[in-house]
């Protein structure tokens, strides 16, 4: 995910309000030699259409896309204008970044407490689309 291959942007958290950023989405390098986890390619205007697809339809939040939960919820969701550094993560230009906060009741404190022991160490954008071959 980033160009620090031995550093991945996971998560930002803030224990205090219970924060939590995670980069949910970053466009690939354009010369295809990145792909997500899924060896999957996007470009930035794919990313983009996919996190403002996200705002507007955003549902329920649910763990491993499994279990549906009042224990979070999202507070932000965005691309970055530009590049950056968060914390000492280097985050690309386009990269879809998602602030979550998890409700602070005795109920929720395990998935506060999975985030912070990287149990949960990032968010899926669980969505269907359209694939096609690409010849680099």
């Amino acid at each position: 995910m980033t160009k620090n291959k031995n550093k991945l942007i996971t998560k930002s958290l803030n224990d205090e309000k219970r924060l939590a950023l995670f980069a949910v989405l970053e466009p690939q390098d354009e010369d295809y030699t990145t792909t997500d986890g899924h060896l999957d390619w996007y470009d930035a205007d794919t990313v983009e259409k996919a996190c403002h697809s996200f705002n507007r339809s955003m549902k329920q939040a649910n763990l491993l896309h499994m279990i549906d939960t009042n224990g979070f919820e999202f507070i932000e969701s965005y691309i970055t204008p530009a590049d950056a550094i968060i914390g000492d993560c280097f985050v690309k230009k386009g990269t879809w970044l998602a602030n979550i906060h998890v409700i602070d009741k005795p109920e929720y404190d395990w998935i506060w407490g999975g985030i912070k022991d990287g149990t949960f160490n990032g968010l899926s954008i669980q969505c269907t689309g359209l694939t096609e071959p690409i010849d680099p």
